[in-house]
């Protein structure tokens, strides 16, 4: 449970995040190509992952 309650709490920032860029008035691939910089950082992780793969339009919804 405590798992879970992080992970929301991830997707809740990561979900902040993508709405601060639009705000900010970024592109889908500027906005992938942040992902991709904090994936491969302190950050790397499947949950910072998916959106980039989302917004690269590799995934199928």
């Amino acid at each position: 449970m405590v798992h879970n309650g992080i992970e929301y709490g991830d997707i809740q920032l990561i979900c902040a995040a993508c709405h601060l860029m639009l705000a900010l008035g970024m592109t889908r691939k500027e906005m992938a190509q942040k992902f991709d910089v904090w994936n491969k950082g302190v950050l790397d992780s499947f949950l910072i992952e998916i959106p980039h793969d989302f917004l690269n339009g590799n995934v199928e919804g």
